[in-house]
Parts: structure tokens; sequence; C-alpha cells
């Protein structure tokens, strides 16, 4: 375990947790996106849409970079993810965003979606566009609950100074870490001397207060706030699961479907709570994360359903350039391995073919309820189960569009269920269609090796 000195040694001016020097403001971030997507919709240009328009919005300022905001809660997308400078025109409002926009600023139902937002922020954000992205990988809203959270439950210390908090709490890398800052909390250790370069470089604590009342900021002090604490825990905390939480956020394009789509966190951080009585509901809070499946090879009806749920409109296709060279992310489980798919790339593979069979473009369905087309399902050609060898020996993610075909309900099932010659008759057709797109990536596979994958 790091003592007080290590931990002390550690640490550079750089060392916070960053959010923006911009504005922390929820609300008005979630203004500008309803700007963003009334301008989007009458396919005018953006920027000068903003100018003109804001203060009908109720917007502060005439910078149209209040949208950095929008991206970083999860309101408007952000593509390609680390990389410098925005191009708003390609972007598109999210999943999250059209909730939102059924309800009024400051409503429970507002008021829910916004907590849950606030806590899927991300260290690093999105808009990050340093190398070492994967450096800091936690959710800094929840990772500061859990660290108070231990240190009052093994320590009895029920609050700490800001000072403590920028020194310890918010230079924290990783959601492991906040039992062993509580450790060095619970010994009320002197600060860094770098504080006061904390405090110039980040806007987290803004960001916690302007948004959220779990927290209590007072007299250079923290802690939770009591009309919230239980409430939280039970209906939230004692639900997640952290290591998946964190398979999650170390994959970018993972973290980017999981926060533009709401995951049913359904609790509320604004308004003080009537009970602190457990929720009873049969949804798990993660259980809309992108799909985490095990390391087998079945028709998967949910991921299906999930792909079915993205709406056209809500995506930007270059969220899916270069997917291939991502590095994948895999979780031991007593199962077999856990894999990350993303039902985004899916739509995107289901959209590049028009709605239409990749086994045979006449091959129709009926309408899809959700997307008012032919209805197709997703389905990767190199299976997902071998995700994790393939990567060892070629370094290629396979889930990625070039992976991924659009077939009727009939042709997928029958990938899955039908007898050899079927199989070899169907993943031949597909190989040969395929086979320009794996040449493109460098993936190396023979016919041979696909179908006794098989």
């Amino acid at each position: 375990m790091m003592t007080i000195q290590q931990k002390l040694n550690s640490l550079k001016e750089d060392s916070v947790w960053i959010f923006t020097k911009q504005s922390t403001d929820f609300d008005e971030a979630f203004r500008a996106s309803r700007l963003f997507n009334d301008a989007y919709r009458q396919s005018v240009n953006l920027e000068n849409y903003f100018s003109s328009n804001y203060a009908n919005y109720g917007i502060s300022t005439d910078r149209h970079r209040v949208w950095i905001i929008s991206q970083l809660f999860g309101l408007i997308t952000k593509t390609p993810f680390y990389s410098r400078g925005s191009h708003y025109a390609n972007e598109r409002p999210t999943a999250v965003f059209d909730l939102l926009n059924q309800c009024e600023i400051g409503d429970n139902n507002y008021n829910k979606l916004k907590s849950e937002q606030l806590l899927k922020v991300r260290i690093k954000p999105i808009i990050d566009s340093t190398s070492d992205k994967y450096d800091q990988v936690l959710l800094p809203l929840l990772f500061s609950y859990l660290t108070l959270k231990y240190l009052a439950l093994n320590y009895n210390v029920s609050e700490i100074s800001i000072d403590q908090f920028y020194t310890y709490i918010m230079t924290c890398k990783r959601f492991p870490e906040f039992e062993e800052t509580a450790f060095l909390l619970s010994k009320n250790p002197k600060i860094s001397s770098f504080v006061q370069e904390f405090k110039d470089r980040s806007r987290i604590i803004p960001l916690f207060e302007k948004n959220s009342n779990l927290l209590v900021f007072s007299e250079n002090k923290i802690k939770i706030n009591p009309y919230f604490d239980d409430y939280f825990y039970k209906n939230l905390i004692l639900k997640l699961n952290l290591q998946d939480l964190e398979l999650i956020l170390e994959d970018p394009n993972a973290y980017a479907y999981f926060l533009y789509n709401c995951q049913n966190f359904n609790v509320n951080l604004i308004d003080k709570p009537i009970s602190n009585k457990a929720i009873k509901t049969d949804i798990t809070p993660l259980k809309n994360i992108l799909e985490i499946s095990d390391d087998n090879e079945t028709y998967d009806a949910e991921y299906v359903g999930k792909v079915d749920d993205v709406k056209e409109e809500n995506i930007n296709i270059e969220i899916a350039k270069d997917a291939y060279k991502t590095e994948p992310r895999f979780a031991e489980n007593i199962k077999g391995v856990k894999i990350l798919k993303n039902p985004i790339f899916g739509k995107i593979a289901i959209k590049l073919s028009n709605y239409k069979c990749n086994v045979n473009d006449s091959h129709t369905t009926f309408e899809s309820k959700k997307t008012k087309q032919n209805f197709m399902e997703a389905h990767h050609l190199i299976p997902m189960n071998k995700a994790k060898d393939v990567f060892e020996k070629q370094n290629i993610n396979i889930d990625c569009v070039e992976n991924l075909v659009s077939l009727c309900p009939n042709c997928h099932r029958a990938t899955h269920y039908g007898s050899t010659r079927v199989k070899q008759e169907l993943l031949t057709n597909l190989y040969y269609k395929k086979e320009k797109e794996y040449q493109k990536i460098g993936l190396k596979i023979s016919l041979d090796e696909l179908l006794k994958m098989y």
C-alpha cells in the first residue's frame, strides 16, 4: 500500500482531474443542444444559427464552443475521439438528448437523466486529445462518493478538507484506488505543494456543485450530503458492477455508447429524496451498457435488439472509422471471457447495406417498429468468441464494421443453427463479399479457417 509520502511524491502539477475551463452548467449545455438539434434538423449552418439564435434559447454566450460541454455530457456526439477540434456538421444529437428533450428543465425525469449524465462524465473526457488516454479511467463523482463513503464506514471520518480532496481523491486514476485513498485520508495527511495549481487547472468541484447535491462543500470542507447518502447507496452503488464498468470506460467506443444512451441509473441527485428505501425495479443500472457476452458462439437476441434500438439519426458513421485498430477489452469470467460488442457498429453495417440482407438483397422480412425499415440483424462473420485469439495474433479488433454483415433473421439463424451444408453455403457467400474489406484492414483469414470457426 502506498504511503502518504509516496503519494505526494507521485504528484505533478497536471495530476489533477481536468474537466474544462468553460461553463460546467448542464442546463446551459442542454439548451445549447436543443439549439443544435433544431439547426441540425433544418440543415442550416450550425455556427451561424447559433450566433443568431443563442439568446432565444436562454444561452448566456454567443460562442458555439459551448457545444463542447454538450459533448462532455453526452448530449451531442464527439467523433473521432481524442482528436483536436470539432466538426459539428458531422455530429448528431444523442439518444439521451432525445429523452431529455421530452422533459421540462427541472422536472423529476429531467433531473434523473441529468444526474445520470453527470455521473457518467469520465476522466479523461472524450474531448481530451492527450496520448495517455487510458492513464485515468474513472467517473469522478462516483469515485469521490465511494472514497468518502468508505472513509466514513471504515474510519469514522465524515469530512475532509478541500485541499485534501484535491490532493488525494482528485489525483486518482482507477476505481480500485478508493480503498487505499480512504486509508491515507484517515491519517489526516498533509496536502500537496501543487494544490493551487490543481485548483487553477480543474473545474471538477464547480461541476459537482452546479449540477448535483450529492456532495456538500462548505467552510473549506467536503462531505457526503446526508439527505442523499443512503438513497444513493441503496439505489445505485449496491447495484453496480465496478469491474464491468471499468471494462466499458477503457474503450473509447464503448464509453461513447454508454454515455450516449440511457443506462437507467434512476437516481435523482438534485431534489431531496422522499425516502431512502431502495427502489424496487427489475432494471439493473448497467443493463443497457453495450453488450458484454460470454465466450460462446450462439444467436444473441439481446444484441440484435440493441442494434435495432439504435436510431439512425443518433449515429455518426465516423465513429466506426478505424475501430479495428482499437484494443478490445476482455474480462475473465467463470463461464469464459467477457467480450465487448458495440451495437452502434451493427447498426452502421445494416445502414450501409441499405437494410438489405447480404446473402441475398431480395430477402424481405417485415417493417421494424423502431426503424420503420426492413428488419435486419447484425452478425459478426468472424465470431466474437474468436476476438481474443484474433487480436493476440493479428492485433485487429473484430468488433468492427468490416467484420459485420447485415442478415435477414432467417439467414442469421441459419449461420448458427443450420446444417453443415447450409452453413457452408451461407458462409462461403458472405466470405467472398467481405474478403476485400478484410484485406483492406490487413485481416488474414482463409475460407477454410472461417468455416472451422462454425
